[in-house]
């Protein structure tokens, strides 16, 4: 079993490719979510998964991966006597993912992007979506709709002969997906196959290509346009409202908007 890498920046033109820089800023974010999670000593392990959790409850998955990777290298490098890291710790590992980052120069290629470690992936797309997704005011169906679409197809690539995806398929899938660094579509793959298994009342274990298909019309309107109260795009409001798994069909969405990922078929 495998899941592509559907980072797609070929499609842009050679200037718009992703960029060292917004790796680095996305590195900065990532840090000042742990900071900000902290208290004056810091930031602990618990709260360091509290803010995980946080994150991907509201659908951020890629974030809290990141978070989550952060916290536990610069923790396995400098928490032998201390029980919290600092802004200082999360500084010195600054200046290796720069190194890193910047070690080759210009901008980052197509080829390139496939060959990055899990937590620099998960930075570039962070950089991107930030530099590239912006924040408009409403926000049209299409997007989440293209999130959920995008999602059921990888889980559709996943059935057997029979058409059956197992638990332990989406596992797998969801396994790559993280190794990736593709922390936002694993989320919303191990959400929507849950919310399609327990449509039955009890765990069942596995779903068909068939079940997904009525899932997705079904999405389409309790998950999707019931929060667009008004049928004028979703409001800032409408959208805390979204469940998790919508909040991930929507971060989907603009990420494929915005170019970063291809949309499966």
């Amino acid at each position: 079993m495998f899941v592509r890498d559907t980072l797609s920046p070929p499609t842009h033109h050679e200037s718009d490719m992703p960029t060292r820089d917004t790796a680095l800023a996305a590195y900065d974010h990532v840090a000042s979510l742990l900071i900000a999670g902290g208290d004056d000593a810091g930031v602990s392990r618990e709260q360091a998964h509290a803010l995980v959790s946080a994150l991907r409850k509201d659908g951020r998955g890629t974030e809290a991966l990141a978070a989550n990777s952060l916290f536990t290298m610069v923790n396995h490098i400098d928490h032998e006597k201390q029980t919290h890291i600092t802004r200082a710790h999360l500084d010195r590992a600054r200046a290796y993912f720069a190194r890193k980052i910047f070690a080759r120069g210009g901008d980052i290629t197509p080829a390139e992007v496939g060959q990055l470690p899990p937590t620099l992936r998960a930075l570039l797309e962070i950089g991107e979506f930030q530099t590239r997704a912006g924040q408009p005011g409403r926000i049209a169906h299409r997007i989440p709709r293209r999130g959920m679409d995008h999602t059921a197809a990888i889980l559709r690539s996943l059935a057997r002969p029979d058409d059956a995806i197992t638990r332990a398929d989406r596992d797998l899938a969801v396994y790559e997906l993280y190794e990736q660094g593709r922390g936002t579509e694993a989320l919303a793959v191990r959400f929507f196959f849950n919310f399609i298994d327990h449509r039955h009342g009890k765990i069942m274990e596995q779903i068909t290509v068939q079940e997904i298909d009525d899932a997705v019309n079904y999405s389409d309107l309790r998950l999707l346009r019931k929060k667009d109260t008004d049928n004028n795009g979703y409001s800032r409001d409408e959208i805390k409202k979204f469940s998790t798994t919508a909040r991930a069909f929507l971060r989907v969405g603009q990420m494929i908007e915005a170019g970063l990922v291809t949309a499966e078929k």
